[in-house]
């Protein structure tokens, strides 16, 4: 305190006041002859000292103002950084949770690729009992019904509990050869090529047959346009099926960017922009085909618009009873072959012409592409995995088997395709071609 009166009198004098005088020491000073002057004097010094305590609290005010404030905004920024490491860990723990679901998706798609090969020789296994491996959607925690017992309740939530896995999960897995490959228009094999120009024309046809509204706002549509817009994107010359310079099709494109590339769709999403093609166009075809197909049509698999594209004489009685007949288990079952497929289309009134069959690639056998969709949450955040297999061997036989069949001469023995040769499971996982995280 003496250090701050010697150096800085004026503060000190501020901050520690000097004692006021007691009373009998005031009394004193006045019998001593200080007289009402004195006493007069006496009084300015209490003045005085009342403005240094005004002015000591003011002070003292402004400082406690300044640190509410600062502690105020280290608060503030404090609580918008936890905020923001609390979001950053909620999202990353709901990725972490889908990524767990597509890890599950892989191991379950391998384990059935493993069982159909080992099972591959046995007669009277259901087929689709062992599809149910994979396409069985599976969530985490598990989805318990309403009428499950304490016990069986008790025994999942004991195992939940014990799971290190803090987020949820839902997987689907679908098979992605059930749809048209469209870079098979450009396929090696004239039989494919031509029958995939035919299943994406029949999906028009069936659409102008039963979609009035659609018929109605498409009246001047050639869809065989637009095929063949798609065939000049992935054939390597430069000249238009139709006629000229297939590049013409394109005038908006840069002198620096080849329009159409000349090469296979790399994305469904491709497809549009390719000449002539609309929103409403694109939009019928983009839930009918792929990139990754199978290089044949699957009618134990194959979805609904597929199967009907493949005839006119398909009608929707016609399909309802084939859907049936894969449903069911326990009965007739999937399909042997294709002979089996075409046999029951005509005896339930889809007489499909049997130029149209011998030209369409058919396969019964399991399922080699699929298609991952994992959608893991925690909190308020969600993260989205979509992810596809491709069996590369078993799509490069397909195709072989089919320019086998093309070199053989007429009158000739044609290859049998009642049952495909067998083909090992590769080592690893299942080969991942296509990823997004969203």
């Amino acid at each position: 305190m003496n250090f701050f009166r010697r150096h800085f009198p004026h503060l000190s004098r501020h901050l520690f006041p000097p004692p006021a005088p007691h009373d009998n020491e005031v009394g004193r000073r006045a019998d001593h002859g200080g007289g009402s002057g004195r006493r007069a004097d006496n009084g300015g010094c209490s003045g005085s000292r009342a403005n240094d305590r005004g002015a000591a609290l003011m002070l003292a005010t402004f400082a406690l103002a300044l640190i509410l404030y600062i502690a105020m905004e280290v608060q503030y920024e404090t609580q918008v950084e936890f905020s923001v490491n609390k979001a950053s860990i909620n999202r990353l723990k709901a990725y972490y949770s889908a990524r767990s679901g597509v890890e599950l998706s892989l191991l379950r798609i391998k384990l059935y690729q493993k069982t159909k090969a080992q099972m591959s020789g046995m007669q009277g296994v259901p087929t689709a009992m062992l599809d149910l491996i994979w396409n069985f959607p599976f969530a985490w925690p598990p989805m318990m019904p309403p009428d499950m017992n304490a016990v069986d309740q008790g025994q999942i939530d004991a195992i939940v509990k014990e799971a290190k896995l803090d987020g949820s999960y839902n997987t689907v897995i679908s098979d992605e050869g059930t749809k048209v490959d469209i870079n098979d228009l450009d396929s090696s094999s004239k039989t494919i090529r031509e029958a995939t120009k035919k299943l994406i024309l029949q999906m028009f046809e069936n659409e102008f047959a039963e979609n009035t509204n659609w018929a109605k706002q498409h009246q001047n549509f050639q869809a065989e346009d637009i095929v063949n817009n798609m065939i000049d994107w992935l054939d390597a010359d430069t000249q238009s099926i139709k006629s000229g310079d297939e590049r013409a099709m394109y005038p908006d494109a840069g002198s620096d960017q080849q329009m159409p590339p000349n090469r296979q769709f790399r994305s469904v999403e491709e497809v549009r922009m390719v000449a002539g093609m609309t929103d409403d166009i694109f939009k019928l075809l983009a839930p009918r085909i792929t990139v990754y197909g199978a290089k044949a049509i699957n009618p134990n698999t194959a979805p609904p618009e597929v199967i009907q594209g493949l005839h006119n004489t398909i009608t929707n009685e016609v399909l309802a009873e084939v859907l049936k007949r894969r449903a069911d288990i326990m009965g007739q079952g999937q399909f042997r072959d294709a002979q089996d497929f075409w046999s029951f289309l005509d005896s339930k009134g889809g007489r499909v012409p049997i130029e149209i069959q011998e030209s369409t690639p058919i396969s019964t056998e399991s399922a080699m592409n699929f298609r991952i969709k994992s959608v893991g949450s925690y909190a308020n955040s969600v993260a989205e995995i979509e992810a596809v297999t491709y069996d590369i061997p078993r799509a490069a036989a397909a195709v072989a088997t089919e320019l086998k069949k093309e070199k053989t001469p007429e009158g000739g023995t044609p290859p049998k395709t009642s049952t495909a040769p067998k083909i090992e499971v590769p080592k690893g996982p299942p080969r991942i071609v296509f990823w997004t995280e969203r």
